[in-house]
């Protein structure tokens, strides 16, 4: 999960045709309006944000009550639950999983996600909410499209910028995990079949964002796949699936949204960024085939933990964010990228050297080392903003509430001067 080349903000604001937040002024990333609100520090150039996990792609380990309450309990995933508890009821099915998207992530949630001082939600979706591309015997939950408009609505009227992420692919992009709306005994999704309808929901969800500005007007980026299939997980990736996801699939991405916004007459400096995952992902190098584009951007998922195995101190996680880990090596091209998922997990998470009530200063000064390390790239997106097993490592507002967090801007301004690293290790 290890990336490594990243590049400041003001080299995309340079380069790019496309729009970033701040290429348009937006309310969160305004200096001048930030001072008017008490918010007197630099400019913001950078993404700070929150994933909306588990809301229009439930996963199950997140929210564990609310998933037995829905009748899922044994069930590995939404396509499972939809298929074996509610079967030909599909009415039932779908009444409680719109009862999910109605009260576990809200648009007002979004205000206080804002009072926090951050400026950007990703949003992950599958591409079942494309309802014409669904086939039958997919049995996916019907009516996320209207939760979708009024969260990205209410998002564009409050100055959110958002990511918008194709986190479940046609018939998975990765065996055996939620996150993909399926647990497939195996990655499907690299058939040319499959990359087609990938392609069409890129068009379609390209063509709903400029045609409907008055919900869509601050989507600036879309993602093509989260988390292909990678040669760091177990059994790894064939040397097919990389060449087709990369060779194929992700020009045939890229065309779909720039023909899309071609027939819509989109000027340059109005396009989508297009995201990818980039080559540290270990899913091929994502920029291999593609054609010259300014407005490619990638996402790099970095989880700590991936990278430093078992029986780790503190000091071990400290000095690794510091000093080793390196996401601004622009050697494999990596440019310009957001740090879009990591947390605050470690592997030895109920020893006491971890324990959540009595070492919160590990995990406040880990924060401002992450933060510090992810802002000399284009930013970063926290996985993910709540869970229901109480664990504010894998929930920015759990760690708000238990103050390891800043609470506001002003704050998250102040970590990239506190010092933390020379703190920790002052002789270095």
């Amino acid at each position: 999960m290890l990336s490594k080349s990243l590049v400041a903000a003001a080299t995309v604001v340079g380069v790019a045709h496309a729009w970033l937040p701040w290429d348009r002024d937006m309310h969160l990333f305004n200096g001048t309006a930030r001072a008017v609100e008490g918010r007197s520090l630099p400019d913001v150039t950078k993404i700070r944000g929150v994933n909306l996990g588990s809301w229009l792609v439930a996963e199950p380990w997140m929210m564990g009550n609310s998933w037995s309450d829905m009748g899922c309990s044994d069930q590995c995933s939404e396509f499972d639950c939809m298929s074996s508890v509610y079967g030909s009821d599909r009415a039932t099915g779908n009444q409680k999983f719109q009862d999910h998207w109605a009260n576990w992530i809200k648009p007002s949630d979004l205000d206080t996600i804002k009072s926090w001082g951050l400026n950007t939600i990703r949003i992950p979706v599958g591409y079942w909410i494309y309802r014409d591309i669904v086939d039958d015997s997919e049995p996916f939950a019907e009516g996320q499209l209207d939760y979708l408009d009024a969260m990205v609505a209410h998002a564009q009227e409050i100055g959110l910028f958002v990511v918008m992420d194709l986190h479940g692919a046609p018939y998975a992009q990765k065996p055996g995990d939620a996150f993909t709306g399926q647990c497939a005994g195996s990655a499907g999704f690299f058939q040319q079949s499959q990359y087609d309808r990938a392609a069409k929901f890129l068009g379609w969800m390209a063509n709903r964002i400029h045609s409907t500005p008055d919900k869509y007007g601050s989507t600036g980026i879309l993602e093509v796949v989260n988390e292909p299939l990678s040669d760091h997980d177990n059994g790894g990736q064939t040397d097919d699936e990389r060449n087709t996801l990369t060779q194929n699939f992700y020009p045939q991405a890229l065309q779909a949204v720039r023909d899309a916004e071609a027939a819509l007459n989109v000027p340059a400096e109005k396009q989508l960024h297009v995201q990818f995952m980039d080559k540290q992902w270990q899913s091929g190098d994502p920029k291999a085939s593609l054609p010259a584009d300014s407005a490619v951007m990638l996402d790099d998922h970095n989880y700590v933990k991936g990278a430093l195995g078992s029986g780790k101190q503190q000091g071990d996680y400290m000095y690794y964010s510091c000093f080793t880990d390196n996401r601004q090596d622009s050697a494999d091209g990596d440019s310009p990228k957001a740090v879009q998922e990591w947390s605050l997990t470690v592997n030895d998470e109920t020893t006491p050297e971890f324990d959540t009530n009595s070492q919160q200063y590990f995990y406040q000064s880990w924060f401002a080392a992450q933060v510090q390390l992810y802002e000399k790239t284009n930013g970063w997106i926290y996985w993910s903003l709540r869970n229901e097993f109480n664990d504010y490592r894998w929930s920015y507002e759990l760690a708000v509430q238990n103050n390891i967090v800043p609470t506001d801007s002003a704050g998250l301004d102040a970590v990239q001067t506190n010092g933390i690293c020379q703190s920790w290790f002052p002789n270095n």
